[in-house]
């Protein structure tokens, strides 16, 4: 669990399996907001002493992904998607492959899967936990374009670290301080 300061007060993440925040506990142990999302991601209800303030400006929510309040919206780190549609709001950059029917809709989030399947960066879904071994990880089909092998290959090594390596959000933000 990790936790963040606002105006000096540090709070901390009650998380579930799949990653979502779906408290924050004060620093005496209290939960002081309590989120509840939909399937898809929608923020069906917020509670909470401090839902009104704490709970509207902690960033993070379904999924750890980053929330914009603005636009209701969840920055996945090279898109946004969106939890009323249950689709990106723009393309991937990743192709689909042959006999997968699903990674051909660029829009798809988590190739409709999203009680089961992860995906952090937008950019291709994976199970958390393997359904046919204990590695703890299945990937999705990943393809890239051609034209990204070519035009910016670094971009392809870092979408694979990331995906692989980093399961982890670290995102920068105004009034928030992460604490271990």
């Amino acid at each position: 669990m990790f936790g963040f300061s606002l105006n000096g007060v540090n709070y901390y993440y009650i998380r579930n399996n799949q990653n979502d925040i779906i408290g924050i506990l004060d620093s005496n142990g209290n939960q002081v907001v309590s989120y509840v999302y939909d399937s898809w991601g929608k923020l069906v209800s917020t509670s909470g002493s401090l839902a009104e303030t704490v709970g509207v400006q902690n960033p993070f929510r379904y999924h750890g992904y980053y929330y914009d309040v603005e636009t209701g919206f969840y920055y996945l780190q090279s898109r946004y998607y969106d939890p009323v549609t249950g689709r990106f709001i723009n393309s991937d950059s990743l192709i689909g492959s042959t006999g997968e029917l699903n990674t051909h809709n660029m829009f798809a989030y988590c190739g409709n899967e999203p009680i089961n399947r992860l995906d952090p960066y937008g950019f291709a879904w994976y199970y958390p936990f393997n359904r046919y071994s204990d590695t703890g990880l299945e990937m999705g089909p990943v393809y890239i374009k051609t034209s990204d092998l070519i035009s910016s290959p670094s971009k392809v090594v870092v979408i694979f670290e990331k995906i692989l390596f980093d399961h982890s959000s670290v995102s920068i933000f105004d009034t928030f301080v992460l604490v271990q």
